[in-house]
């Protein structure tokens, strides 16, 4: 291109294009976002408490019905499910 000056100008590097470098700041964000978010959860143990929270639930659901003995508890069920079945 040439400019007023009649000399010819260099457009500015496609690596410096503010649109660029906006959106690869964005991508690198989400990343580091992505796994501080990972290593957080590991050191307080946030996937574990949510399992467990999960598993107390379905225990505790109030349409759970009681088996013959009362128990609600699904392992109890299953296992004296099988304690009747090989006897």
């Amino acid at each position: 291109m040439v400019n007023a000056s009649g000399l010819t100008s260099s457009s500015t590097a496609p690596l410096f294009d503010p649109n660029y470098v906006a959106v690869v700041a964005f991508l690198a964000a989400f990343i580091l976002f992505l796994l501080m978010r990972e290593v957080f959860a590991w050191y307080w143990k946030t996937n574990e408490i949510i399992k467990l929270l999960k598993e107390i639930k379905e225990n505790t659901s109030p349409n759970k019905v009681p088996n013959k003995n009362g128990d609600t508890n699904p392992v109890a069920q299953k296992e004296l499910g099988e304690a009747t079945k090989t006897s």
